[in-house]
Formats: structure tokens, sequence, C-alpha cells
């Protein structure tokens, strides 16, 4: 195996850190990977995993003349390539330089390399720990980082999974084509959301944002109740749209609304999803029950805050 510290000044010349954050990402990677790994307890070489996330952006500032140079040399698919978003090309044609420059040819770290933007629909311990340590690092910025963040520590393949989704749901609102591995990802995995009722929970804060409530946030609350698995808290800021948020959430059969609850005006209304509950608030309502306080301190809360 490689030592880091040998490959670490060839990283710095790649990424030239002094123009970008770029190395300074990797670093952070590494870090989230190895919280991932001693959290999960995950049976998998660390020293590995930590060399894979270090150089899993090794190619992140290579030219496209460049690349078109390797494409040529081992007679690649070109059309392959046309089609793909060139922000991809980095990983994807990562293991020919990496091997040459680096003189690593792990099979499975070059594949954790090559599928970390994109997953893949069969994917190594390795390829869930790149691919979700990548995006989940501590600066990313995006509103879902915090969930996936705290997820990543309970279940780090629920929570690539989990990622992967809201990449998709990225892509779509840039009217982005979705790379054909990331939906072989998408569609290989996506049975490990139905188990603790992630499946649910993602749609109701897909609707709940597409809404435009305000505050949203989410508590896995398993540990301190029998009555339901997680707890949504959010702020409207008007009756019309507190009003709309049963309407929408019954759109939804596979929630099953078990009630719904409320004055009937603009102060707070409460829907009960069997297994999620979602209390609708007015900020001075939401600030005098307080249930933020109540929930935020629990050891499994999920999510901090969506901005």
């Amino acid at each position: 195996m490689i030592k880091i510290d040998k490959i670490t000044e060839q990283l710095k010349k790649r990424l030239n850190e002094k123009d970008d954050d770029r190395y300074l990402h990797s670093l952070r990677t590494v870090e989230m990977a190895e919280r991932i790994v001693l959290k999960n307890k995950i049976d998998i070489d660390l020293e590995k995993v930590k060399l894979t996330a270090l150089i899993h952006d090794y190619c992140k500032n290579v030219s496209k003349d460049e690349f078109l140079k390797i494409i040529k040399k081992y007679n690649l698919d070109l059309d392959f390539y046309k089609k793909t978003n060139f922000k991809i090309w980095h990983a994807l044609l990562a293991p020919y330089i990496i091997e040459a420059e680096l003189g690593i040819n792990d099979e499975e770290i070059l594949n954790a390399v090559k599928y970390h933007t994109t997953g893949y629909k069969e994917m190594s311990d390795l390829d869930f720990i790149i691919y979700l340590a990548d995006l989940t690092e501590d600066e990313r910025p995006y509103p879902e980082a915090s969930l996936l963040r705290a997820l990543a520590y309970q279940d780090y393949k629920k929570a690539a999974v989990l990622t992967c989704y809201y990449q998709m749901q990225v892509l779509e609102k840039m009217k982005l084509e979705i790379h054909p591995y990331t939906l072989g990802m998408y569609n290989s995995y996506k049975y490990l959301l139905k188990e603790d009722n992630l499946e649910n929970l993602v749609k109701v804060k897909d609707i709940l944002e597409g809404i435009k409530l305000q505050n949203i946030k989410i508590y896995d609350v398993r540990g301190s109740t029998p009555l339901y698995d997680y707890a949504i808290v959010a702020t409207a800021s008007s009756s019309r749209q507190m009003q709309a948020v049963p309407l929408h959430l019954k759109k939804e059969a596979s929630f099953g609304i078990r009630g719904v609850e409320g004055p009937g005006d603009s102060s707070w209304v409460l829907i009960d999803l069997n297994s999620i509950i979602v209390h609708v608030f007015s900020k001075d309502q939401r600030e005098l029950y307080a249930l933020d306080q109540i929930w935020e301190d629990l050891p499994k809360s999920l999510e901090k805050e969506v901005k």
C-alpha cells in the first residue's frame, strides 16, 4: 500500500491548492470517510479508505485535451464520453491517470474513485464510503447535507442512497441528464429507503419544501416515543399556506393519513402520518409550543435545520 504522505505533494500539484479549495476538500473527505468507518464499525482497511478519499479528486483539474488523449490512448468509447457531462470525466477517467502517475493499481481503489460522483449498480463498501464522504464532508453547503451527514453515522448505505436521490433531484431541476450509472445505483439500492420509513420521510420533506414552508426540522424520535418514528416541525407564513399542508399530503396515497388536528385558523396544524408526525405552526405559535427545544437535543436528531 502506498503511504499517504508520499503522494500528498503530487496531489497538491495536480489540484493546485493555492488557487482553489480542492485540496482542502480532499482532506475533509478523508476526515469524513474515517468517521463513517468508525461510527458504522465497518470491517475495512482504514488506511485504504483514507488513501482513496485523499485521491478521489486527483484529476479534478485535468484539461479536456488531456482526457481526450487518455480516451485515444486506451481506445475508449469516445461517443460515451461525449454524451457524458464533462464535469464527471475527472472521476470516470481518473483510474488511468492515477495508475500511471501514482502507481496505484488496486482495482477496488480505482473503482471507488471512478464511481465517486455517479455511484454504480454494484457498490462495494469502499464505493459507498467514498461516494458518501465526498458529498457530506463538513463544508458541503446544500440544504440536505446536515440530514445526510447525521444519517451517515448511523447507516452509511442508506445515507448514500438518500444522497443519490437528492443528487438526482438537483439534476432534474437543472434539466440535466442523470447518468446511467447513477440510475443503476439508485435502482439497485432504493429498497434500503423503504426500511425505517425513510422513503416516506423524503416524500414528506419534498412536499413541505414544495409549498415553501420555512425552517423545516426533522427529528428521529424512535428512541423517545413508541407512537411514531419521525417528527417534522415547520413554519407557515400564512393561513392559506398552512391549510394547504394537509391537502398536499393527502394527495400522496402511500402516507395513509390517520388524522388532522388544528383550530382551523393560521396558528397551527398537526398531521398524523402513522410513522411520521408533522407539526406546522405560525412563527409565534412555534416559539410558544417550543417543540424544537424538546427534540433538538435528542441523540438521534437527523436534521438540525433545512434552510
